[in-house]
């Protein structure tokens, strides 16, 4: 609000100023040119700032030369009497002027609004209809799983060799698993739309966290072999856990879902003055030129992807990175071809020589 006022006070000695710059050209003038040809001088230049500031300002302007017109050109000069009727009617159009621009201006001032309502409401409706439809496929492949596994037990678990019963129970993990991160990351993006997310940043144990993420992953991440680098000088990190954790976890699981079995997937950690390096790199097929620009878009799957994804993993990852204040850079390896992500994030870092009293205040 501040700012508003500030602007168009600045906005007001703008016009103002060059109210008065053009009266006194107008003054040096007055033998040669008549009080009423002033007046179509004052009414173009109200016409000419009506185009590019606040209807307020020009109205008020308006008044103001209205005023300063008749007190400084109509005979007699310095009173403000008017005595012939085009004199009044000249004086009349400065008002009718600034009226008529203050109502066109907050009639455009409401069209622009619906405009912007209706492009909101239509961009909403194209949000929630591609949430369905990626819920409408994602969501039932694995709740039909799930279903499909639970009734061949039930019914008939006496036919069943242990070898078919541990593969139908692997089977039900496996798709309640990918429910449960479905499922966790529209929660997180209903938190990210909202601004509900909060930091809450504690001491972490780097290898600690990573032992947990492959942990995590591991349902996922079968036939592609993950091979992880941790700084040895680096005892423990303080930034926010749960969206560390998500931000790995997401990356992890959305090279293991966009490339081939087999593919080798290489986490690297590394340290900086006041912030953790995360480079997740792949040796699969990389990404498209396409795709590299709409890689972080929400819901966004590339052609001929496999099944497996809302297209949430790398929009909530750069979002979260973002909440940390970090930075991410999606590109692909010249030499090999896979895909190369690069994470910043701002975290105070405990080495293995430092000796605090107390060094995890938080555990």
């Amino acid at each position: 609000m501040a700012l508003r006022k500030r602007h168009r006070g600045i906005q007001m000695l703008i016009a103002l100023s060059c109210l008065t710059l053009v009266s006194v050209l107008c003054l040096q003038f007055t033998d040669s040119v008549s009080y009423r040809a002033v007046s179509l001088i004052f009414l173009l230049y109200l016409s000419f700032i009506s185009l590019f500031l606040e209807s307020i300002t020009v109205f008020v302007t308006a008044i103001l030369a209205a005023i300063s017109w008749n007190f400084l050109f109509i005979p007699p000069v310095l009173t403000f009497n008017i005595y012939t009727t085009e004199d009044l009617l000249l004086f009349i159009l400065f008002f009718a002027i600034a009226l008529l621009n203050r109502i066109y201006m907050v009639q455009r001032t409401r069209n622009e609004l619906k405009e912007l309502e209706k492009k909101e409401d239509e961009k909403l409706i194209r949000f929630y209809n591609t949430i369905l439809h990626s819920l409408s496929h994602e969501l039932r492949t694995p709740i039909a799983s799930i279903i499909g596994g639970t009734d061949t037990l039930r019914m008939q678990d006496e036919r069943l060799s242990e070898a078919q019963r541990r593969e139908l129970l692997e089977t039900i993990e496996y798709s309640a698993l990918r429910l449960n991160h479905h499922v966790e990351n529209l929660l997180n993006l209903g938190r990210i739309q909202s601004g509900s997310l909060l930091l809450d940043e504690h001491w972490i144990e780097l290898p600690a966290l990573v032992e947990k993420l492959l942990a995590d992953l591991a349902p996922f991440s079968e036939g592609h072999p993950i091979t992880t680098h941790c700084p040895t000088q680096v005892s423990a990190i303080r930034t926010d856990h749960f969206l560390l954790n998500q931000i790995l976890f997401n990356l992890l699981l959305n090279a293991c879902q966009h490339t081939p079995a087999g593919t080798l997937i290489m986490v690297h950690f590394d340290v900086a003055e006041k912030a953790l390096l995360v480079t997740v790199q792949d040796t699969g097929q990389g990404f498209s030129e396409e795709n590299l620009k709409r890689a972080f878009d929400f819901f966004y799957r590339p052609e001929r992807s496999r099944a497996g994804g809302l297209g949430l993993g790398l929009s909530i990852v750069r979002n979260m990175t973002e909440l940390l204040e970090g930075k991410i850079e999606l590109t692909n390896d010249r030499e090999t071809g896979g895909a190369i992500c690069r994470l910043r994030i701002p975290a105070d870092i405990e080495t293995n020589t430092d000796t605090h009293a107390d060094p995890h205040p938080d555990h």
